[in-house]
């Protein structure tokens, strides 16, 4: 096993910092009126806050600690999610690209818990 040294070599941050700019391009295309703005606020902070969590959570040095900033990183992919359906709702992305991101967050929800798994020593499913 190789070790890691900074966050920028782990998967999990990269994946979700592709996900983070799939929002900043999505979000250029938004109409600007009030819903379509809050809309994209809160995806813009919410799938900001995924990587860099995992980023905070990584150069953390107790394990209880980097698991805390990686659970909230996983809640911010959730809260990612329901702004995404919120924006295909809205009709703001097709259905389609609402397809492409619950995939690219359901990865990253999954390595972040292996991630935490292992840390842990346990055996999670």
């Amino acid at each position: 096993m190789v070790a890691v040294y900074d966050y920028r070599e782990l998967k999990v941050w990269q994946a979700a910092e592709d996900v983070f700019e799939m929002v900043c391009d999505d979000v250029k295309e938004f109409p600007k009126n009030k819903i379509a703005w809050i809309i994209e606020d809160q995806i813009v902070r919410s799938s900001g806050s995924i990587g860099a969590n995992i980023a905070e959570g990584f150069s953390r040095k107790t394990k209880n600690d980097i698991i805390h900033f990686f659970i909230i990183a996983r809640g911010s992919a959730a809260e990612t999610e329901v702004w995404i359906l919120r924006a295909e709702k809205q009709k703001l992305i097709s259905a389609l690209r609402r397809e492409k991101y619950f995939q690219k967050l359901n990865e990253i929800k999954k390595m972040i818990n292996s991630f935490n798994c292992k840390l842990r020593n346990s055996t999670c499913t």
